[in-house]
């Protein structure tokens, strides 16, 4: 297997917020392939993103745009990326995003590619991509070799939208546990952290309408709030308004090692998922797990997949989807009980190490696309 062809297809390149799809291209088992930039990529890579190529020169591709249609010019990007596949004896096709497995799944039949199709979160819960793909959705699911999930949550998704029992498979997102661990002699300076990007579903408003509260009666309680997005200057002009700059840190996009750093100093994770107004919603935050890995206790919400990680008074707290009051007093909650904190992130950095640990995790990605590319039918 460690001679197999993978094309992974993504529609970013090093999207900092997506630290999962990069464990998928780094520990895939096969010579990989790289494409992304759009659901029908733009660029592809044969050295996991450290350069890349185009498949339309940007010269060629303005020229397109000038004067060819749309549908001319996916034409001749696609035909491409067939010619691609073919030349590099693509054997497996991996997409992240049920959009790009859309792109890809006519190619994938004709050329008798299996497909695997990873879906995260936004791809089956907005409204406008299950309108906008509802009728290629179940083309790709009798198309697709496979369609992998993060919790059962999302399977029972999928089988709303038709997909066959047969082809779903739930595996979750791994961690990397030499990178986020606890640190041993913890420096303290956040009380509360955030990381994620600031928009609807991640509830950054709530996260600071409750911390306020905190601050009412714990002035000298800190949050660092690390991310970028839409709703970040909203987020600011609360600040600003509620006299809390003294109080909460913007850190913006850090990269991996400096966000490590700042959990490793922090007690206590806020990850208040919720369903935005557009239907977007969260498979299990990324984010969330990274940071209940190195120590930090998780507050969330009853939101999808997440109390199939976080049980609520065992191994952490989840309060309703906008229940700012409760919200506040759960972080109250624990800021008093040192004790009770400790034990919560000790249930679930067990629970983690048992189901996320990332070698565990891609032994069983690994074995699952092994099975599919020997399925009589690609033989």
């Amino acid at each position: 297997m460690a001679n197999l062809n993978i094309a992974l297809v993504c529609t970013n390149k090093n999207k900092y917020s997506e630290t999962f799809i990069h464990a998928h291209l780094h520990h895939l088992k096969g010579k990989m392939h790289f494409l992304f930039q759009e659901h029908l990529p733009q660029c592809y890579s044969h050295d996991l993103g450290k350069t890349s190529e185009y498949f339309i020169s940007p010269v060629l591709s303005f020229f397109y745009t000038k004067f060819f249609s749309i549908e001319r010019q996916n034409a001749i990007l696609n035909a491409r990326i067939k010619s691609y596949l073919i030349e590099h004896q693509i054997q497996f096709l991996f997409c992240e995003y049920g959009p790009a497995g859309v792109a890809f799944m006519n190619m994938a039949a004709e050329l008798k590619i299996p497909m695997l199709v990873h879906f995260f979160g936004y791809d089956v819960y907005r409204h406008d991509v299950l309108s906008t793909f509802a009728n290629e959705y179940r083309l790709l699911f009798s198309k697709a070799s496979a369609c992998v999930v993060v919790s059962n949550h999302m399977a029972q998704k999928l089988r709303e939208l038709k997909c066959p029992q047969e082809k779903i498979h739930i595996i979750p997102c791994g961690l990397d546990f030499s990178k986020f661990k606890p640190k041993v002699s913890k420096q303290h300076i956040y009380d509360f952290v955030f990381c994620a990007r600031f928009i609807e579903k991640k509830g950054p408003i709530q996260i600071l309408q409750a911390f306020y509260q905190v601050c009412q009666t714990r002035p000298k309680a800190k949050l660092c709030m690390i991310g970028d997005g839409p709703l970040m200057q909203t987020c600011m002009d609360f600040v600003i308004s509620h006299q809390l700059s003294e109080q909460v840190d913007f850190k913006g996009i850090l990269t991996v090692h400096a966000v490590i750093n700042i959990y490793q100093k922090s007690d206590i994770f806020l990850s208040h998922a919720r369903q935005a107004p557009d239907g977007d919603g969260e498979g299990i935050p990324q984010s969330m797990v990274e940071a209940a890995a190195c120590g930090l206790a998780v507050i969330s919400t009853f939101h999808n997949g997440i109390p199939e990680v976080i049980q609520n008074e065992q191994n952490g707290l989840l309060v309703n989807e906008n229940d700012t009051n409760a919200l506040s007093k759960a972080m109250l909650r624990l800021l008093d009980h040192d004790g009770f904190r400790l034990q919560l992130s000790t249930q679930l950095l067990a629970k983690l190490n048992e189901e996320y640990a990332l070698e565990d995790v891609m032994i069983r990605m690994n074995e699952l696309i092994n099975n599919l590319v020997n399925d009589p039918k690609y033989c």
